[in-house]
């Protein structure tokens, strides 16, 4: 509408709203036809129980053939996808102030979906058992080539919308989950359901929120009230912070996608890689300019009907401003160069021998500074350390 006005054209808000519940009416489907591909699959490949009478034990020391039964598994139809979350926070400002009608501090969570482009469906989709207790603590600790192979990675993205709860409460948090559980696959029901991986992206804080609320929910009847399949993976953080999840807590299928499903791509060509939480983060732009045009007149059904056409709007913008060649600054901070200001000190530093051991000259300041970071280092308090949280995690003491 902001764009129509400075041509003079004008439509009316019924028209408006009718498109936007036009362009928002099947927001989902892409999600959802993954979520059935999925299900399918888990159907399909439900594992059968171990015949009384068969001569397969569990209870045998057999590495192979009870493993290979699982790991033999057909690819399922579809890569998988990511979920990932990011808090929208604006006030909600009213024309007339009065002891009941107050601003107001608004807090809902927005929802994103993005379809992985490595699916990892050549390996097992089932969670190792005591994975975490067997893991060797050295993996903690992964050297330069593994941390930066994770940053090597043109996604399909579906922005699925507002969750009119708060993340900064315990209750909020709760019903949040319960809201992200429907998009994990699943086959069966009640006691027998069997849930699928998946994973749910946000920020460290958000991560942290939803680990502990899904933690609280352990001690649930069925995998439904436990809300089994969702698993968190923090989209900003590095390498060193996700080992214990690809090394120990996740399946084979779940930890491949996490290393390779961490970024997204806008446009093709060299480069551009982007966090998933940070691309989400232009749609909570786009998202909040509608939101707040809407003033005291901010309703839920209001933001759904924005969020769901968002889609289909933020294309059609985007191509509105490329035609009609809409002027944007770029906000990119070009850095100066400090060459001239380097070689000034190198020369300096030259001139006085300043790396030179001169008898009588001596820097009292540094006398002791170490000579590395590590120096000084204990590897066994760091692995009892190690161990110790590794006890937490596996005794339920601690949700991470």
């Amino acid at each position: 509408m902001a764009r129509f006005k400075v041509l003079r054209l004008v439509v009316s808000h019924v028209h408006l709203y009718t498109k936007l519940e036009e362009f928002g009416k099947n927001y989902d489907a892409s999600v959802k036809a993954i979520l059935e591909q999925d299900m399918k699959w888990l159907a399909s490949n439900a594992r059968n129980p171990v015949d009384e009478d068969s001569n397969i034990s569990l209870d045998e020391d057999s590495d192979s053939d009870n493993t290979n039964i699982h790991d033999l598994q057909p690819s399922p139809s579809s890569n998988g996808q990511k979920i990932t979350i990011d808090n929208i926070d604006y006030r909600k400002e009213v024309h007339y102030m009065t002891t009941d009608h107050q601003t107001e501090d608004v807090h809902y969570l927005t929802v994103s979906a993005t379809t992985n482009r490595v699916n990892g469906n050549h390996l097992s989709s089932l969670t190792p058992v005591d994975g975490l207790k067997e893991m060797y603590n050295g993996l903690c600790i992964p050297n330069h080539l593994e941390q930066s192979g994770q940053r090597e990675n043109y996604i399909s993205l579906t922005f699925l919308g507002v969750l009119f709860h708060n993340e900064n409460s315990a209750d909020g948090m709760n019903e949040i989950l319960k809201e992200l559980h429907k998009y994990v696959p699943y086959h069966g029901k009640g006691m027998k359901c069997e849930y699928g991986d998946q994973a749910i992206v946000g920020d460290q804080l958000t991560v942290e929120r939803g680990v502990n609320s899904h933690n609280t929910l352990t001690n649930g009847f069925t995998p439904k009230d436990r809300l089994e399949g969702l698993h968190f993976e923090m989209a900003d953080w590095h390498g060193v912070n996700k080992c214990l999840g690809i090394n120990a807590i996740l399946s084979p299928r779940s930890a491949h996608q996490l290393i390779w499903n961490r970024f997204t791509k806008l446009r093709p060509g060299h480069a551009g890689h982007i966090p998933l939480d940070l691309n989400l983060e232009f749609y909570n732009k786009t998202a909040k300019q509608a939101i707040k045009k809407l003033g005291s007149n901010a309703r839920r059904k209001s933001i759904d009907r924005i969020c769901h056409s968002i889609n289909v709007t933020k294309v059609l913008m985007e191509n509105f401003d490329k035609e009609v060649k809409t002027y944007k600054t770029s906000g990119k901070h070009v850095r100066k160069s400090a060459l001239k200001d380097m070689k000034l000190v190198v020369a300096e530093l030259l001139d006085q021998q300043a790396l030179s051991n001169v008898p009588g000259r001596s820097y009292s300041y540094y006398a002791n500074s170490k000579s590395s970071i590590l120096a000084g280092f204990d590897l066994e308090k760091m692995y009892k350390w190690i161990n110790d949280h590794k006890t937490n995690i596996t005794t339920g003491r601690r949700a991470r």
